[in-house]
């Protein structure tokens, strides 16, 4: 009977697990979501980008990246939310809860398709425990709804009927629209497809159709995307901080690039073995596809993309559903044993950090200098301005960029902009500098914009300070120095 539970064939119990595996997912989906719910009761992380999202779901500019940088879909899931009767946040939070628990039922569903019900229930229990995979829900992060139609890309894709298989190209669409390197299941789906034209024909007009609503919609609000085609290859340091966030996937915790490199040879085998199961070769030209993109992203336009947990998670979870591809492996015993290991491990890391959760932004509900921001009259310049906004409801004004964060060249607009911004500030305008956004080196230092602006302190706060233009000290800047 062990070898029944680890074959990907049906047994002769397949029937019986089958009936259960459908609740025992739902099961498993429903305390992920409990414990996303509970990692979140004091509110999600919320990083810069995430403060994008809520303004551009709230049909404002984003602050601290240009127009178009992100794409619409996430937003708009956020606003669908909002129109609900909940808060931007509080929306977000509750979407996260949500989303946890449709991705671990789907990706055990999909399981379901190409082997046993017990894998499947594993697979989901991995979904449920990987790290940084399960830690996305709890934030305001456009990956989980990306995720989302990605597990309903892979369960539609394979479909023998015409009509699903172009809500499959409509899927791929949307995940484009969620996330730029949504192309990935474009590609994907051009590729599984090709030598079948007819689903391929349905699959190019479903993909077609949202982008036909789209296209207009974002030519006539603003750029599809502000980002630059500039050469710039992957560095070497890029692919190494690449393989150290793949440790992640096997001790929950970001480790050493040689650790990563294995995990990622073994990602490769299991991506390669699971084409012997029938519908499992789309994961690997999907991770192929994703790769892809990435490189070109990195290569033409963004050189200076991080690696990190968020980008290559949607990898993890293709990896996570390659995982019964093990019972076809000799010694699939000991493997498998590895896996429930490798599980429980992660496991325990995303116990951890869910029950410690970085708020991001929303940790400056405590900061002096963001509350003495708020109180300022006239225009506020800031290396945070999203900080500010979300914290005080005060619009806040961007500091130029230095250098392109995205090609790492000189701004050669940026004399011009200081000079600009030094007129504008003439008159009762303060610079709020936040001593945690000290790390964007792409931005002037405090020491240069003091200089560049010509700026005398009015308050120094503990996590920050406040100044004002020379030309406009007053009796208060003089008693804050």
């Amino acid at each position: 009977m062990a070898s029944a539970q680890l074959s990907v064939a049906p047994c002769r119990r397949a029937g019986p697990q089958k009936r259960l595996a459908t609740p025992a997912l739902a099961m498993v989906g429903l305390l992920a979501a409990g414990a996303t719910a509970l990692a979140t009761r004091a509110g999600p992380a919320i990083t810069p980008d995430g403060v994008s999202y809520l303004r551009m779901a709230r049909g404002l500019r984003p602050l601290e990246h240009p127009p178009g940088h992100f794409p619409d879909g996430y937003p708009l899931a956020l606003s669908a939310v909002h129109s609900l009767g909940l808060g931007m946040v509080s929306g977000g939070r509750w979407l996260g809860v949500l989303l946890v628990a449709l991705n671990v039922f789907l990706a055990g569903l999909y399981t379901l398709g190409i082997a046993s019900p017990p894998w499947a229930v594993g697979v989901a229990v991995g979904v449920a425990a990987a790290t940084p995979l399960a830690l996305l829900h709890t934030g305001l992060y456009s990956e989980p709804l990306f995720v989302t139609t990605m597990l309903g890309w892979l369960l539609a894709v394979r479909s023998e009927r015409i009509a699903v298989v172009a809500v499959a190209g409509s899927l791929a669409t949307a995940a484009f629209l969620i996330r730029y390197a949504g192309a990935a299941l474009i590609l994907a789906g051009l590729v599984l497809l090709w030598s079948r034209r007819p689903r391929l024909r349905a699959y190019a007009a479903g993909a077609a159709t949202p982008l036909a609503v789209w296209v207009p919609f974002r030519l006539t609000s603003g750029p599809v995307t502000s980002r630059r085609l500039v050469w710039h290859p992957p560095a070497a340091m890029t692919v190494l901080d690449g393989a150290r966030s793949l440790a992640a996937w096997a001790t929950g915790m970001k480790g050493g690039a040689l650790a990563g490199l294995v995990v990622a040879a073994v990602a490769t085998l299991l991506l390669i073995r699971v084409r012997r199961l029938p519908g499992g070769e789309a994961l690997g030209i999907v991770a192929a596809s994703y790769l892809v993109v990435l490189a070109s992203t990195i290569a033409l336009f963004d050189a200076q993309t991080p690696l990190d947990g968020r980008l290559v998670a949607p990898l993890q979870l293709l990896v996570i559903l390659a995982c019964p591809a093990v019972a076809t492996m000799p010694a699939r015993h000991w493997l498998t044993a590895g896996l429930v290991i490798i599980v429980a491990v992660t496991a325990v890391a995303t116990t951890r950090q869910q029950s410690n959760l970085p708020r991001g932004i929303l940790d400056f509900q405590r900061s002096p200098t963001v509350a003495a921001a708020g109180r300022l009259q006239g225009r506020v310049i800031s290396n945070g301005p999203g900080a500010i906004w979300l914290m005080t409801n005060r619009e806040a004004q961007w500091i130029p960029e230095l250098t392109d964060p995205h090609t790492g060249l000189r701004n050669p607009t940026f004399d011009q902009e200081i000079a600009r911004l030094r007129t504008q500030l003439a008159d009762d305008g303060h610079v709020v500098w936040l001593d945690e956004y000290g790390y964007r080196t792409y931005l002037p230092a405090e020491a240069e914009l003091v200089r560049d602006l010509d700026l005398r302190l009015v308050e120094r706060l503990p996590d920050g300070a406040v100044y004002q233009p020379a030309s406009s000290l007053g009796p208060l800047a003089a008693s804050g120095t």
